[in-house]
């Protein structure tokens, strides 16, 4: 009780019987938890696992935290029960943890690779005949932020996108420049790119048959983002058409 405000603290409590079937259920569920789950630890993930852990901590955090807020209030077989209880369930999340930990014949921990990028080619016709005009706007920072982003600035080897209004929410992205062949291609990198085979090339294929050219595009991205890619070039290559009629 504090001055002009009133706390109220409502217990619930299990009877002790209760309180002892549920441990017993925690002890024996959770090497079942590590034999079922151990087929599966080649899906493991570094997230899951971060997740685990994460809801390890704090369960455990919020059961000590509420052995110490009613510690006073318990008697000393109360106070046994509830560091028991505490105890056996920190045992059971770790049992989970454990279950989905990437571990070898020899018990040693494999360690996680990130998730490997699928490549994508897609190929844009051009309405132009003029490899000037195709290079300017696939290679500068005036052509890119015409369809690429709202915004594109050029400083050395770097491009850095914009995309959103600088007041409200946008979202930035540096690119490092790996190749560049006048006339045929730009390769870049983003900054923060984690897949080390990755990369964004914008190529101008020429076809002599018609005297046209097109966009040639290969970009990467996980397997469960694919479609979303493919929506987001198409969106590109609209904006293209509309701010340059290519």
């Amino acid at each position: 009780m504090t001055s002009g405000s009133t706390v109220v603290v409502r217990e619930v409590r299990l009877s002790k019987s209760k309180q002892k079937n549920f441990v017993i259920y925690l002890v024996f569920h959770s090497p079942f938890t590590i034999s079922g789950l151990r087929p599966n630890i080649g899906c493991a993930s570094e997230i899951q696992i971060k997740k685990l852990c994460l809801l390890f901590g704090i369960s455990l955090s919020f059961h000590y935290i509420c052995h110490c807020e009613h510690r006073m209030r318990l008697d000393n077989e109360n106070k046994k029960h509830c560091l028991l209880f505490c105890i056996v369930l920190a045992f059971h999340y770790i049992c989970h943890i454990i279950a989905i930990l990437p571990i070898d014949e020899n018990g040693t921990l494999i360690p996680l690779k990130p998730m490997k990028k699928q490549q994508i080619d897609i190929e844009h016709s051009l309405r132009s005949t003029s490899p000037n005009i195709i290079w300017r706007i696939i290679s500068t920072e005036g052509g890119l932020g015409k369809w690429l982003a709202d915004e594109v600035k050029a400083k050395d080897d770097k491009f850095f996108f914009t995309w959103g209004d600088e007041w409200s929410h946008h979202e930035k992205r540096c690119a490092n420049t790996l190749e560049r062949v006048r006339h045929s291609h730009i390769r870049l990198r983003w900054d923060d790119e984690t897949d080390p085979d990755a990369y964004l090339e914008l190529r101008m294929v020429h076809n002599e048959m018609t005297d046209g050219f097109s966009l040639h595009v290969t970009d990467f991205a996980l397997p469960e983002d694919l479609d979303s890619l493919y929506d987001i070039w198409e969106q590109n290559f609209d904006q293209l058409r509309q701010a340059t009629g290519l």
